[in-house]
Parts: structure tokens; sequence; C-alpha cells
């Protein structure tokens, strides 16, 4: 859908390179539509990491959430954003867990 999307197009160039926007989709969709709708989010830590040398080298952000989906009890969602060269912060890479 729209908001898989925008969420592709607003992320890092390091995740546009290694993922399509189809992928991303259906990755997206692989992930979530079996948790079903989340009920709520609380943010559990954040905490700032340089990252590999060279191109790679953040700085990251590593931001973890406990959540509770609608078909899982409990689940920790973990949100990699990256400061890139025009100051903005943005997501490359997401897991669930």
């Amino acid at each position: 859908g729209g908001r898989q999307r925008a969420s592709w197009t607003s992320a890092a160039p390091l995740l546009r390179r290694e993922v399509g926007p189809a992928e991303w989709d259906a990755a997206l969709r692989a992930a979530r539509t079996p948790l079903g709708r989340c009920f709520w989010r609380k943010l559990q830590s954040w905490t700032a990491v340089e990252g590999p040398p060279g191109e790679l080298r953040g700085p990251y952000g590593v931001i973890r959430f406990e959540s509770v989906f609608e078909g899982r009890s409990r689940a920790i969602e973990t949100i990699t954003p990256v400061l890139g060269p025009d100051g903005r912060w943005r997501v490359a890479a997401y897991f669930i867990s």
C-alpha cells in the first residue's frame, strides 16, 4: 500500500539501494500483517552509535519499542535511523522480534 511505499521513499539511501519498493512492501506485509493492529508502543531505549567506517558511517540511532499487537501479546520493534548529509534522520533498518 501507500504507507509502505511512502516509508520506502523516505528511507535512507542505504536501505533503498539494498531493497527495492516492491521488496520493501512485501517484507513489511510479511512481518506486520500476521501481527494485526498495533495497540500500543512504549519507548524502551534510544542509543546513538557511529556505525562502520567509510560510506556507511553514521551517526545512527537504535530505537527500541516494546509493542503490543492484536495478533501477538508483546514484541520488540527496533528502528535504526541514520543521519544524512542533509541533516535529516531516515530509517535504515526495521526489525520486529
